[in-house]
């Protein structure tokens, strides 16, 4: 199953983007997978968000490295820019990512996560997370800036956690 949820052009760092949201469950016909991306819920009401040190907000998640299999990714960078410990997870759907100037097509998997906070510092390699902030999921939105697109995914993966839980 695999369904189109919303489309829209985005400028990144200079550079336009057409990013389409699909929930799936299915990634098989996927190429060029490159990313994995959770909204992890500390509970049915809130998420962790990281603070990146440019001032803004995001999701943790990030590329995939040589070797890793996509939760293996996603349990990392979770770690790394949240210090949060991933303790179930189920993919949601993907991001296909058009770079508008070249036409290269990325493809970013969501997941939603349960999560559980640990006490220690952020420790993100690449030094741009420098801290997490526990939002109501109905307030991740505003925090994180990210439109029609964002709350799209936040619904999308509140009705699936809600579904296990």
């Amino acid at each position: 199953m695999k369904k189109l949820l919303c489309k829209g052009k985005f400028d990144w760092k200079g550079t336009g983007h057409e990013l389409e949201l699909y929930e799936s469950d299915d990634i098989s016909d996927l190429k060029f997978i490159n990313q994995c991306q959770a909204v992890p819920f500390v509970d049915e009401n809130n998420i962790v968000l990281f603070k990146h040190i440019d001032g803004y907000y995001s999701l943790p998640g990030g590329t995939v490295e040589k070797g890793e299999s996509f939760e293996e990714t996603l349990k990392r960078e979770v770690m790394e820019e949240s210090a949060c410990e991933i303790l179930e997870s189920q993919l949601i759907g993907y991001v296909k990512d058009t770079e508008l100037s070249s036409g290269k097509v990325k493809y970013q998997l969501r997941y939603w996560a349960k999560v559980k906070p640990l006490d220690q510092p952020i420790q993100d390699p690449a030094g741009k997370a420098i801290g997490r902030e526990i939002v109501n999921i109905n307030e991740a939105n505003e925090k994180l800036g990210w439109g029609e697109r964002g709350q799209v995914l936040l619904d999308l993966a509140k009705r699936k956690y809600k579904k296990i839980i």
